[in-house]
């Protein structure tokens, strides 16, 4: 029984990831069609193609230490402490009624995030590559890749029950609050005057 919240949990995980691809897939069709000069995939950070320089490489490394940790923190850690608490108690998180609310109300979390994330993604291929993106989800939020993160992080704790892992979560979340800061700096150096315009109306969680 206590497996079964683990099984959903992977479930959902698994069709965050398969519903990012899909839009991954229709970005590369739109590409095909005609629009090689489009923007393919952001996932909140772009990771360089080339490290064949020390800075490039230093960059890179950076970039992932700032997207690929915290969301490995961000998926696993939940999982990882519920299944601990349950194989040493032997008691499930589903126990009482604002249990359930919790895991209703994370699930609900994690679901909507998937889908801002992924209408970012579509958004980001239907503008050319040497182009700030401010429409669609842009036009709410500069970050809203990261903010998915986030918030799936937050809906998955609350669904499995998380305690001490709300630890590993906050270093996650300030990982990638750093690593959107470093990103607005680049934007901000490569369209100085239309991310100037773009961050008075726009914050990089929120609407301003």
């Amino acid at each position: 029984m206590n497996t079964i919240p683990l099984i959903v949990y992977v479930v959902l995980t698994l069709y965050t990831r398969h519903h990012y691809r899909c839009q991954q897939y229709s970005s590369a069709r739109m590409a095909i069609s005609g629009r090689n000069d489009r923007a393919a995939v952001k996932t909140g950070i772009t990771l360089s193609t080339s490290g064949s320089t020390s800075a490039e490489w230093r960059q890179t490394v950076r970039r992932l230490l700032l997207h690929f940790v915290p969301t490995t923190l961000l998926i696993l850690t939940p999982a990882i402490e519920y299944g601990l608490v349950t194989d040493i108690t032997g008691q499930s998180f589903f126990t009482t009624p604002g249990s359930l609310l919790c895991a209703a109300i994370g699930i609900g979390i994690h679901l909507l995030a998937t889908r801002s994330a992924g209408r970012a993604v579509l958004e980001l291929a239907s503008v050319p590559s040497d182009c700030l993106v401010t429409t669609g989800e842009y036009a709410r939020l500069r970050h809203p890749m990261s903010l998915s993160l986030i918030t799936q992080g937050l809906g998955g704790g609350l669904f499995l029950g998380m305690h001490e892992g709300w630890i590993a979560w906050a270093v996650g979340s300030a990982l990638l609050v750093v690593a959107c800061r470093l990103e607005d700096r680049d934007l901000a150096r490569r369209f100085p005057d239309a991310h100037a315009a773009w961050s008075r109306d726009v914050g990089v969680f929120h609407a301003v």
